[in-house]
């Protein structure tokens, strides 16, 4: 297959900021204008929300949820102004026109080119797509041999076609086709699974709960409480009164709130972390288990 150039303009993007310089590349098989995330910053232009499915050539599906407002200039036709609006999306196509030798192309010198450098690989920052190809095409063309196209818009003359019988890319550009990779690294990062790291202790605790836990009431689940002494060495930990404090605690609340009483009475309540002087609490007893939720800079990276 021959090596083709495709339609690259320069655009000038006016918004509150100021004015841009955006190179641009037609395409009237795309429904709807896309800009990069980093032209939209430089612009400082103003996100949207919004939902819509971007299906490339292959079938494969992205979702894109920010668009912006902007108008375009040109350099070609003064007065000439086109309100729109793009999708924002992480990146284009990296278009690379391959080696182009001018030589070999008809001469350009009489006509006004949209893009002068259209055989540079100068980043892609906007794709026009069939919602404004209309409006930017002129019915003036010029045809040179083998294919080489010259088409008058609104912007210059527009490039495009074949440069030679051989094709020197390894790769043919079909914009859109490779959205779905773009979106990839951003899926790929609320995959991030900490690696756990369990001490004997913490297993041990998770093999209780394995072969002690029982079927409750309606889908719940009933084990004993797993107790560090009784599972390490088969010893009983040692309580002391420590419900006294509890009680005299409670008994206090009873006495201002009846209402309390008969709710306490309907469901058994103590104090898993009360404890005397001279022994352990029942929560210092525990085995704490693994801890279930990712380590905070997991959840920060994400």
């Amino acid at each position: 297959m021959p090596q083709v150039l495709l339609a690259t303009i320069r655009v000038i993007v006016k918004s509150e900021f100021g004015t841009f310089k955006l190179r641009a590349i037609l395409d009237q098989g795309a429904q709807a204008t896309l800009i990069t995330e980093g032209a939209s910053k430089l612009l400082r232009l103003h996100k949207h929300k919004t939902f819509a499915r971007i299906t490339g050539v292959s079938g494969e599906t992205v979702v894109v949820k920010q668009y912006v407002k902007f108008s375009l200039t040109s350099h070609y036709e003064a007065g000439f102004e086109i309100r729109s609006q793009a999708y924002v999306i992480p990146s284009l196509n990296n278009y690379c026109s391959g080696p182009v030798d001018r030589q070999t192309l008809p001469s350009f010198a009489e006509f006004t080119l949209a893009d002068p450098d259209f055989d540079k690989n100068d980043p892609i920052d906007l794709l026009i797509g069939g919602d404004l190809y209309g409006d930017i095409l002129l019915p003036q063309q010029k045809k040179f041999d083998k294919g080489i196209l010259l088409q008058l818009t609104h912007f210059g003359w527009i490039v495009s076609g074949p440069t030679s019988e051989i094709s020197y890319a390894q790769t043919v550009n079909i914009n859109l086709c490779s959205l779905n990779a773009q979106f990839k690294a951003s899926w790929e990062q609320d995959k991030s699974i900490e690696s756990r790291k369990l001490t004997s202790e913490k297993i041990a605790c998770e093999e209780i709960f394995k072969k002690n836990c029982t079927p409750g009431y309606e889908g719940s689940f009933i084990i004993a409480l797993p107790i560090r002494s009784q599972i390490l060495d088969h010893s009983s930990p040692v309580f002391s009164h420590s419900n006294f404090s509890a009680l005299k605690q409670i008994e206090n609340k009873f006495a201002k709130d009846p209402n309390l009483v008969s709710e306490y009475k309907k469901f058994t309540v103590f104090d898993g972390s009360s404890k005397s002087h001279h022994s352990s609490s029942l929560t210092d007893e525990l085995f704490p288990g693994p801890a279930l939720h990712n380590h905070f800079t997991i959840i920060i990276n994400r």
